[in-house]
């Protein structure tokens, strides 16, 4: 770019010119989304334009970041790709303006300068492919964007003599035949014809619009070395923007392998991928979230950077429908461990252990062990029983840790690798081993310790309290209630005096938050009792749809320090046997 015309000093500032020179082409990946601009965008970028034209004090306009993948080399005989992950909008709506002097010049005759316009907008004939336009729309635009390059390279007024090889020849129509780029494209026309008819149909004005186009338009062009650097890179450019995720770059990956067959690629994209997804849209949970333990599975020893290039190798002789089809195996598992999902594939033991694992807010970074036991009972490679006793010993190892007040660190080293590390070698899981495995390299809790931390310490407030409290609740009664409900304390939070009284010399936090002091209770009541005397709460108690909640009520008639760590000691005892070391 002309330095007097930069407006930063980045060297990887270019102009529409530079950046389309020669034989590149901007490929926006197949099912990246489509032309999304309206009115309100193309007035702005319009505006842009005639104030640099009308303006002698304002020579350029700064247009924002271009991200582009490494060129694509598609091997001899194919132009330079490159792949646009972020700024298709722009590229594409000054590329329609391109367009729309072309056909306004050819109404009015004006070959030479649309003639001109050929070396700017179509690459020279290569033998492996049979288009010629710089820019390469996602596959749903690709219809509405051919008719629009048709429209020119048929127009009645057009000499072929001056266009030599590059008449326009657009991609394969796919998608939509009418849409937002379509509708668009007559809207930049009446814009430009407005603009021309205002100028006494002087055409220069339509050049002048092109030149300042390709020349005047400033963007600076990022050039990812790696494509998995693309979400972090987008998010830190475009914190309100749609934000590009791992997922958004598998399927450019997935279907990238038909991009020249734009037909096939939405039969694929309509009848596997796009229901794919949709299962996770409807349970609200991100597709990003199967695709870490997938990568683990794959490659135990990755970094969350390497994800996608793993995926990529993983996937080199693989068929689009192929990889769709591997997706889709852990997704049932993820999906109830995730969301209100049900698995139905499973026993009712596995299923009453995703249950629990999702109420105590298993961490992620066990999914790609949990995630293969699960489906090792699916495919009867594994017994159910072994797999029962790995997820107990799990569930207590997590529940031990997270009431003694232990960070979940350290977990992520032992699940990533654990299926490797307790396989024999003939496919057969040694699931006694995961005790073994676990025990010996993280901070497993004895009983005197977990028991101190249930009766004593103060647990309101940890992610396991819940969890813990419904689990005591199942306990007391075997049929408990599926309602959600919400940590009633005793002892309220805020005690006034008469409470204060009860507390005595003891810190208000160290009595209230213990799990002595905390029923499961329904919101409803919790607003109406929290802040009575024992007195008044045992009688609301007596009568709760929860059994733990009910013994409290119709067992204890006073509730004071003593009630309190008798019952602690209840908990704790029951705590040991429950979550077994």
């Amino acid at each position: 770019m002309d330095g007097t015309l930069k407006i930063t000093n980045e060297t990887s500032e270019v102009t529409l010119r530079e950046l389309l020179a020669g034989n590149n082409i901007a490929n926006i990946p197949l099912f990246q989304r489509g032309y999304s601009w309206g009115k309100k965008e193309i007035d702005l970028l319009y505006t842009d334009i005639i104030t640099l034209l009308e303006d002698d004090s304002v020579q350029s306009q700064f247009m924002g970041v271009i991200i582009t993948f490494a060129q694509t080399q598609k091997g001899f005989g194919t132009p330079d790709m490159l792949d646009i992950v972020d700024g298709q909008q722009r590229l594409f709506s000054c590329f329609l303006i391109l367009l729309g002097v072309q056909q306004i010049g050819l109404d009015n005759k004006e070959n030479v300068f649309v003639s001109s316009l050929k070396e700017e907008m179509y690459i020279n004939k290569f033998p492996k492919i049979d288009f010629n336009t710089k820019i390469m729309p996602p596959a749903r635009d690709r219809w509405q964007f051919s008719e629009i390059c048709h429209g020119i390279a048929n127009h009645k007024n057009l000499v072929k003599a001056d266009w030599g090889d590059k008449i326009p020849r657009p991609p394969k129509p796919s998608g939509e035949q009418t849409g937002k780029l379509s509708n668009q494209y007559k809207y930049i026309l009446k814009k430009l014809k407005a603009t021309l008819v205002a100028n006494k149909n002087d055409f220069k004005i339509l050049e002048n619009i092109c030149e300042c186009v390709l020349k005047n338009l400033g963007f600076v062009v990022i050039t990812l070395k790696q494509a998995a650097s693309a979400p972090v890179i987008f998010e830190r450019l475009n914190s309100r923007g749609v934000q590009i995720t791992t997922a958004d770059l598998v399927r450019n990956e997935i279907f990238s392998r038909l991009s020249d067959e734009p037909d096939e690629a939405i039969r694929i994209f309509d009848n596997h991928w796009k229901p794919f997804e949709a299962e996770y849209a409807k349970y609200n949970v991100d597709l990003d979230r199967l695709l870490w333990p997938y990568g683990l599975m794959l490659d135990s020893n990755i970094r969350k950077a390497d994800l996608f290039n793993t995926l990529r190798s993983a996937w080199k002789e693989k068929e689009p429908e192929e990889i769709i089809t591997d997706l889709k195996v852990h997704t049932p598992a993820l999906l109830a461990l995730t969301s209100s999902f049900q698995m139905t594939s499973v026993p009712d033991n596995i299923n009453n252990y995703i249950t629990r694992f999702k109420a105590s807010n298993l961490p992620s970074s066990t999914y790609c062990f949990v995630l293969r036991a699960i489906q090792s009972v699916i495919e009867n490679t594994q017994k159910e029983g072994d797999v029962i006793e790995a997820f107990d010993a799990i569930d207590s190892l997590l529940v031990r840790r997270a009431c003694c007040g232990i960070e979940p660190s350290g977990l992520h080293a032992i699940f990533k690798g654990m299926w490797r590390n307790i396989e024999d070698g003939s496919g057969i899981v040694n699931f006694d081993s995961v005790k073994k495995s676990i025990g010996s390299r993280l901070p497993w809790p004895d009983d005197d310790l977990f028991k101190k931390w249930v009766s004593d310490e103060p647990q309101f407030g940890r992610k396991i309290a819940p969890y813990f409290v419904g689990q005591y609740e199942s306990f007391i009664a075997t049929e408990t209630p599926k309602d959600p409900f919400e940590l009633e304390h005793i002892i309220p939070q805020n005690p006034d005096s008469h409470w204060q009284a009860i507390i005595g010399s003891r810190t208000v936090k160290q009595v209230v938050d213990r799990y002595a002091n905390l029923l499961p209770i329904t919101s409803r009541m919790n607003k109406t009792e929290s802040r009575k005397s024992f007195d008044k709460k045992r009688v609301a108690f007596a009568h709760s749809m929860f059994a733990s909640t009910r013994l409290v009520g119709t067992k204890y008639k006073v509730w004071d320090l003593t009630t309190l760590d008798t019952r602690g000691k209840e908990i704790a005892d029951w705590a040991v046997i429950h979550w077994p070391k």
